[in-house]
């Protein structure tokens, strides 16, 4: 289980990130490709939307996709 506070959340089923100060973007993203290579089975965020779980089961293969996805769009400067 990876307990991952307000780093990592759920949103309708998707995995998001909030990059709260644009200066530490560079630093999101590093601690981002930690994340991706963890081994974990299930996600406990912080917070997820009202239509989803308080978890997500996971592989090794959806990490590795989901939280690319998020290192993505953090790069190309979404804030999620």
């Amino acid at each position: 289980m990876l307990f991952t506070g307000d780093f990592l959340w759920t949103e309708s089923g998707e995995w998001k990130a909030v990059v709260l100060d644009p200066a530490l973007r560079d630093q999101y993203v590093a601690s981002l490709e930690l994340v991706r290579e963890l081994d974990f089975d299930v996600l406990v965020p912080w917070g997820t939307t009202d239509d989803g779980p308080a978890y997500a089961m996971t592989g090794s293969s959806d990490i590795r996709r989901r939280v690319g996805a998020i290192i993505d769009r953090v790069r190309a400067g979404e804030s999620r």
